[in-house]
């Protein structure tokens, strides 16, 4: 490979960085949600780092405790269908975590909307994870001019 090459690799993932990054977004897009769902499942907390409240009703509870599940904070999974409609829409420059389940409006309603997005925490996981494809890809391209 030629320095030239070497500069004209560089200067195209200058220049189409954005449209990388999104492509790499995509393509990996089960890592960005299961960053989103561990947010709310793991931790009970929205993308803004705040506790998801209000709290469980009572019956609530009592189901979450039959079925095994945490009851010391808001996950906002019960059977999974919520966090199975979990879908990244791109934009031009950047892309938003939204969801598809019947009840995605009611439950940003009562918990904000925050409850879909990334944290600090998980956006510096998330640029890590995508540090890395890059410099693959880089290297990839690098190897085949």
């Amino acid at each position: 490979m030629t320095l030239d090459n070497t500069i004209l690799v560089i200067e195209d993932l200058q220049k189409n960085k954005d449209k990388i990054i999104l492509d790499l977004v995509s393509e990996y897009d089960d890592f960005v949600i299961g960053l989103n769902q561990a947010q709310l499942y793991d931790d009970g907390i929205r993308n803004d780092n705040s506790k998801i409240t209000p709290p469980y009703a009572r019956l609530t509870l009592q189901i979450k405790r039959k079925k095994g599940q945490p009851t010391d904070r808001v996950t906002l999974k019960d059977t999974g269908d919520f966090y199975d409609s979990f879908y990244i829409q791109l934009g031009s420059n950047s892309f938003l975590i939204n969801a598809t389940d019947s009840k995605t409006a009611e439950l940003k309603g009562k918990y904000k909307d925050e409850i879909l997005g990334l944290t600090e925490e998980s956006k510096d996981e998330l640029s890590q994870f995508l540090k890395g494809k890059l410099i693959e890809q880089l290297r990839n391209e690098l190897q085949q001019s």
